[in-house]
């Protein structure tokens, strides 16, 4: 998308940022926002950024933890929320719950919500990942990733794709294996016959993404799935 906006002379770049800092927290130039589409940039000015594992400490580059973030523009605290105020906060720095990383040029990388994050065989599988990568398949035009509890993987990573015309999910799940890896790739694939339910702002709703599994034909699932 970059690409073709910036053919028609029109520059935009992605950006980082959330209401609780009143916008943007980070942004690359434009050089980079080309070069490093996945990437976010540095912070901008007047803002601090650090990634932390879950014990406080900053991680080394290319790790994944919790982006914390500190700046004149963040926000007091919540309206009449004490409790949410305070555990959202370590000192002036805030806790977004987003997981990123550095790149090896110093810029941020945001991976997915920390809440979201499944644990798979002692493997962190991280949805946003999945889904990105699942949506460059041919006949993808929607995948939502999500967990189903499993005494075998703790969380068996699964996928609802919605890829109008085509009736076998066997060659999204074996694609998903070629870009992902055995341990990250969906063990389980269901097509979903009409498009994923948005939100107001285009994010797939993940509230009852496990009722729409159940209820879709359990035969498509079987079909694709393969011993790890």
């Amino acid at each position: 998308m970059l690409e073709a906006f910036n053919r028609k002379g029109v520059q935009i770049r992605q950006q980082y940022g959330f209401t609780e800092a009143c916008g943007g927290v980070c942004s690359p130039d434009e050089a980079g926002a080309l070069a490093r589409p996945e990437s976010c940039g540095r912070a901008l000015p007047g803002m601090e950024l650090e990634i932390r594992d879950d014990a406080g400490r900053p991680v080394a580059p290319g790790e994944v933890g919790e982006i914390h973030v500190r700046g004149g523009q963040l926000m007091k605290g919540y309206w009449r929320d004490p409790e949410a105020t305070a555990s959202a906060f370590d000192g002036e720095w805030y806790r977004t719950g987003d997981l990123g990383r550095w790149s090896e040029h110093g810029e941020l990388v945001v991976v997915d919500r920390k809440k979201s994050m499944l644990i798979s065989g002692g493997v962190n599988v991280y949805p946003a990942e999945v889904e990105r990568a699942m949506a460059t398949l041919p006949s993808v035009v929607e995948v939502a990733v999500l967990g189903l509890s499993s005494q075998t993987w703790g969380d068996e990573v699964v996928a609802l794709v919605h890829a109008p015309g085509l009736d076998d999910p066997g060659p999204i799940l074996r694609g998903a294996r070629d870009l992902l890896g055995p341990y990250k790739a969906p063990k389980q694939v269901r097509l979903s016959p009409t498009p994923l339910k948005r939100t107001a702002s285009n994010k797939v709703v993940r509230v009852g993404l496990d009722e729409l599994w159940r209820d879709l034909d359990p035969q498509a699932a079987s079909d694709a799935k393969e011993p790890a």
